[in-house]
């Protein structure tokens, strides 16, 4: 009897010692995931067609997906024209799109850093006849 119940607990302990070491993923990950940041400005095009040029980044990161939409025209990224380095960085990306009427040359301008965050400084589209 004394063996059966030694056993018993042994299998007990190793059962309890087993199950408990397994937790589900969202149990065992303690670092917290926060969505990116998104920041937009609207602008008008010089034909008086709106847009909206976006930028998203994560808390103390580099931003990423420089994009600019006209509306009825569509979306496109935007391509680095230059970077000023500093206490704030100041980019400049320019872009083009194009809705067979209109030729859309899209500028914007995005100030900040890592510690304080990203802001669009500025956004603006000139057009012309196509």
């Amino acid at each position: 009897m004394k063996t059966t119940t030694r056993y018993f607990v042994f299998l007990m302990a190793t059962a309890i010692c087993l199950f408990s070491s397994f937790k589900s993923d969202a149990a065992k990950s303690t670092k917290k995931h926060l969505p990116p940041i998104v920041v937009t400005k609207d602008f008008t095009a010089d034909n008086s067609v709106p847009g909206v040029a976006s930028i998203q980044y994560n808390t103390g990161q580099l931003y990423t997906n420089i994009v600019a939409t006209i509306q009825g025209v569509g979306t496109v990224n935007l391509t680095s024209v230059s970077h000023s380095g500093g206490t704030i960085n100041v980019d400049k990306f320019e872009g083009y799109i194009s809705d067979g009427t209109y030729e859309y040359y899209i500028y914007v301008t995005v100030t900040g850093n890592t510690s304080i965050g990203w802001q669009i400084y500025s956004a603006s589209a000139e057009t012309l006849i196509g």
